[in-house]
């Protein structure tokens, strides 16, 4: 009997396919010819336990890096792929880094209902994805998103950015292009979408961000500059208030 073969009866003809070429682990008996007698082959039921335990380890794998309610990558999902990108850029490339905070989550959910809050949290997510793919003159593309905070309702982003700053002016003037693009066109989007609640149309946020180069974002850099990113989205809080109390 040949390699990758099953041995034929006069009622059934098995063809097992290497899975090592296809991309699994063990051979897949696949019944394709012959008289099907109703009782499963033992090869089958032995490769039917080996595929569920590795959709067992893909679905435990993608919870570990994943925010279980919106799909965006948690904060451990986000420092891997953060490590990932710099692996694979120039030390030179540049990203920024974008801190979005939702306004006022906790009277949305005490006023609405945690339900309600959730529904916010995970179109407000839908939304942001979209903006940022559509903000190609902006950003190269590979943008990492994740829903971070200890109250869930902060949302912290890698957006590697197409020119790079030649002086901190430039930086500044980039600085600010960013985050009034990325609040201009959320605001739009959310305004836009009349399907959505009104509680969820009207959602407010705060925004700071920050440029670094690749060489700049090691692990110790890294949360340096979400601290910055978080210190400057908290003054844009503070500027709100201060001019909606006028």
């Amino acid at each position: 009997m040949s390699e990758g073969q099953i041995q034929k009866s006069e009622k059934e003809e098995y063809d097992v396919y290497d899975l090592d070429r296809l991309g699994g682990v063990l051979g897949r008996a696949v019944l394709n010819s012959g008289v099907n007698t109703g009782v499963e082959h033992p090869y089958l039921k032995t490769l039917q336990k080996a595929d569920e335990g590795i959709e067992e380890k893909e679905r435990l794998e993608y919870e570990a890096y994943h925010d279980d309610l919106t799909g965006l990558y948690n904060r451990r999902g986000f420092k891997k792929n953060t490590e990932a990108w710099r692996e694979s850029n120039d030390e030179n490339t540049e990203a920024a880094l974008v801190v979005i905070d939702l306004d006022a989550f906790k009277v949305l959910n005490d006023s609405h209902g945690h339900e309600a809050g959730d529904e916010a949290l995970i179109r407000f997510a839908d939304i942001l994805k979209s903006v940022t793919e559509e903000m190609r003159t902006l950003f190269r593309g590979g943008d990492i998103i994740s829903r971070s905070g200890e109250k869930g309702d902060e949302f912290v982003m890698l957006l590697p950015i197409m020119t790079d700053s030649e002086n901190s002016e430039e930086e500044r003037e980039q600085v600010a292009l960013i985050t009034e693009a990325i609040k201009g066109k959320m605001n739009l989007a959310l305004q836009n979408a009349k399907h959505l609640p009104h509680h969820v149309r009207n959602m407010e946020f705060s925004i700071g961000a920050v440029i670094r180069q690749n060489a700049q974002l090691d692990e110790k850099g890294l949360s340096y500059a979400i601290q910055e990113a978080d210190k400057l989205m908290y003054e844009d809080k503070l500027d709100e208030l201060a001019t909606n109390s006028k």
